[in-house]
């Protein structure tokens, strides 16, 4: 069914939300983000909200709690009605009581949401000791078992931990953990599993319909990948420009979309077939990069001004060449080492043993200055376009910051080249004077891309550089990164959690757990024949997406 739901009896529904209407003010202008919104979110039920990178997903949810600016900066209208409170009509210190408690939030952003000067397990606690007045024991202890339940390792020592000290999936991870700990009524979950690894995620999403089921509690998903959607929902809201374009039970919405915008997002569902045949990978002339017995190791303390009592390894003997032209695919679980890796290679981390060689350049024994004199030549899109980019920056300063590195170039000429690079990537190219928190999570990612683009290197290493993309766009970037792969015969290192992209763009893959690299083959060989137990448990876990692709003509 597409259109405005119908109306429902109130026992019925937990949340309904009629006609919601949210606006920022820019530049003295008033410009809609959510244009008269209309679902409902009924009890026991999960809600799926789908749409492209900016389409109004993650304002509508957090204008239902009163979690963006106040006017005039920003204005809702409209009604929400939980249970038969009005939220969009409640001051400050009600929802104050409401949030976290009966309704709670996973952020998009993980980083940003956890406090950076508060450990994991006080974060924890707090909405305990808030809300449901625990002791200091029992908050502790429910922590604890929280972090066990969303998949931590050492849930005890991790609790004295920092959001730094955490890979990107443990902080969502973490984030879920904190969201589920008062036992609320509604979940409301912005692309809660976005940065986790597929046997992370399938465990996850298991542990969000198993708790709803047990809880009996309603769910709110945001969500780009229509896969994860198609398992955990049980209706579907589909986005595009802050209107909701389709609504329904999500087997009709994703089998059968009416609207030709849906049939669009189901079209372009990664269903892991494999890229058309590269080209010959030049491996004559030696490999470009060549990593040989790589390890690092962090040092783990017991907890707040402790000295350090053990050495974890986040690294071990890792070996491994990156060709010329070649894309070089790494995955693995949350934890496993990838972006240590990645950091590593760059030089962000240096490396307590083994050797790290570009082409010729002995690139792990660089001094400062010959290693500033070089970035240009190896660069990195960051999993995180956030806290990677400079919140004070234009996105025009960002790239002509990196267009100048390597080289002068005239006033016009930067114009033109930053122009180009947000052709590139698909963005307006008159979005340049805007500030990074302006953009959307999946802009801000493109932004990201095309400052890794703009010294031109030989190898780009990509951390999670789709994670955050839509269906639309993440296919977009993924032909952009295999155009410039074949024109310029750049290497790639593509970290990824979804198999699906790796099968896509990766020549070979290297399979890394628990800070070793277990695998390492040919993609297809890989994907037909794993050898290793955690490569055969990643592919298991991959997600299907049963529906057809759209409806025939």
């Amino acid at each position: 069914m597409t259109g405005t739901p119908g109306p429902i009896a109130p026992s019925d529904s937990l949340l309904s939300v009629r006609d919601l209407r949210v606006s920022f003010r820019a530049h003295g202008q008033e410009v809609a983000a959510v244009d008269g919104a209309n679902f409902d979110v009924h009890r026991g039920r999960t809600l799926g909200i789908v749409g492209e990178s900016g389409s109004g997903k993650s304002v509508t949810c957090l204008s239902l709690l009163g979690l963006l600016p106040k006017p005039p900066a920003c204005t809702v209208r409209g009604s929400a009605y939980f249970n038969s409170l009005d939220l969009l009509a409640q001051p400050g210190r009600i929802l104050q009581t409401l949030r976290g408690n009966r309704i709670s939030f996973i952020f998009q952003d993980p980083l940003a949401a956890l406090n950076p000067y508060l450990t994991i397990g006080a974060q924890l606690i707090e909405p305990l000791r808030v809300h449901g007045g625990a002791s200091a024991r029992a908050a502790r202890d429910q922590a604890v078992a929280a972090l066990a339940e969303v998949g931590i390792r050492d849930p005890q020592g991790r609790f004295h931990d920092y959001p730094h000290e955490f890979s990107g999936g443990m902080r969502q991870r973490a984030m879920i953990a904190m969201a589920l700990i008062t036992q609320p009524d509604l979940l409301i979950a912005d692309e809660p599993t976005t940065a986790l690894d597929m046997t992370t995620q399938a465990q996850i999403l298991e542990l969000l319909l198993e708790l709803k089921q047990r809880r009996g509690m309603a769910m709110v998903f945001v969500s780009h990948d229509l896969r994860v959607v198609s398992r955990i929902a049980d209706d579907v809201v589909v986005m595009q420009a802050g209107r909701c374009v389709e609504t329904g039970p999500a087997p009709d919405v994703l089998a059968a979309p009416q609207a030709d915008y849906t049939r669009r997002l189901v079209d372009a569902v990664p269903r892991g077939e494999k890229r058309r045949a590269p080209d010959r990978v030049l491996r004559d002339p030696g490999p470009l990069l060549c990593v040989e017995d790589l390890g690092i190791t962090y040092p783990a303390r017991a907890g707040w001004m402790s000295r350090p009592i053990a050495s974890a390894p986040a690294l071990c003997n890792v070996t491994l060449d990156v060709y010329r032209g070649e894309i070089l695919g790494v995955v693995g679980e949350s934890g496993s080492g990838k972006s240590t890796l990645a950091r590593t290679l760059i030089r962000l981390l240096d490396p307590g043993r083994g050797t790290v060689a570009l082409g010729l350049l002995p690139w792990s024994d660089l001094k400062p200055a010959a290693l500033r004199a070089n970035r240009a030549r190896m660069q990195m899109i960051f999993q995180d376009p956030f806290s990677s980019l400079n919140p004070r920056m234009t996105v025009h300063d960002c790239l002509a910051e990196a267009l100048t590195v390597r080289r002068s170039i005239s006033e016009p000429g930067l114009r033109q080249r930053v122009t180009e690079l947000l052709n590139d990537v698909e963005l307006d190219p008159g979005s340049a004077t805007r500030y990074p928190h302006e953009f959307s999570g999946g802009q801000r990612q493109r932004i990201a891309i095309a400052r890794a683009l703009a010294p031109e290197p030989e190898l780009l290493i990509a951390d999670e550089p789709v994670s955050a993309l839509d269906v639309t766009v993440q296919a977009e970037i993924l032909r952009l990164l295999l155009d410039l792969n074949h024109r310029r015969r750049l290497s790639m290192l593509f970290i990824s959690h979804d198999l699906s992209v790796i099968r896509y763009l990766a020549d070979r893959v290297a399979v890394m757990h628990h800070g070793r690299i277990v695998e390492l083959a040919e993609t297809d060989t890989l994907f037909a024949a794993p050898q290793h137990d955690c490569t055969r448990a990643l592919l298991a876990a991959l997600p299907n997406f049963d529906f057809p692709a759209g409806v025939p003509e």
